[in-house]
């Protein structure tokens, strides 16, 4: 009897939530619009001066790397992650066109150098990107069903792309008119470039992290 009872309770429960999923909501009016997405803003020349320096940190963690990295397994394993977070970073920053644009993402046609697709076709490009946010980025299942020479990281092929890009970037950079560009931080894309064509190790202090930490791990080289 109480089984029945429940079931009938159960029922009209139900009965209840079809009619009130199913009723329908309150007429808009005919004048009644939905509001415009607003396209992202363009940034102001004062904005992109700022930028600049953030676009250069990630250059430079792209192509310059730390002393001893090569020399210790784990350190190695670390730097090539971070070379690839930083590829990741700048893929977006120089193949998206302005139309493209996320909300207040820097891109490189804000410097006036040409967004580039950088992975092949359209394909191949959405599967290298794929391959960056579901097996790098993000916990998924799909790593589950990845065969043990899909596991590896595709340096040789992710890498490469932004590295050339990237060089070229530095160079449009220091050929840009000078009154557009702050002398300091030409002087720091220019020792950049330098730090590259001679394969200068990457500076620990070259970060844009808080100057607490840079303070802490810069002490002990001091002392």
């Amino acid at each position: 009897m109480r089984h029945h009872r429940a079931g009938r309770t159960l029922d009209q429960a139900s009965e209840v939530v079809d009619q009130i999923v199913s009723r329908p909501g309150p007429a808009l009016p005919s004048s009644h619009t939905l509001p415009a997405m607003k396209p992202p803003r363009e940034p102001t020349l004062e904005e992109k001066v700022g930028a600049l320096q953030h676009v250069r940190y990630e250059v430079e963690s792209l192509l310059l790397t730390p002393d001893g990295a090569r020399s210790n397994k784990t350190l190695e394993e670390a730097v090539e992650l971070a070379r690839m977070v930083h590829s990741r970073a700048l893929y977006t920053f120089f193949s998206t066109a302005p139309e493209d644009r996320k909300k207040d993402d820097m891109i490189s046609k804000d410097f006036s150098f040409e967004p580039k697709r950088l992975y092949g076709d359209k394909v191949q490009t959405q599967a290298t990107v794929d391959r960056f946010n579901k097996h790098l980025f993000h916990l998924t299942y799909n790593r589950v069903h990845l065969s043990a020479a899909e596991k590896r990281w595709p340096r040789e092929e992710w890498l490469p792309p932004v590295v050339a890009q990237s060089k070229r970037f530095i160079d449009h950079i220091l050929e840009t008119p000078p009154f557009l560009i702050p002398d300091e931080e030409r002087k720091c894309w220019q020792k950049l470039k330098n730090a590259d064509t001679r394969g200068l190790a990457l500076e620990q202090n070259t970060g844009n992290i808080a100057p607490p930490l840079i303070h802490i791990t810069e002490s002990p080289r001091r002392s």
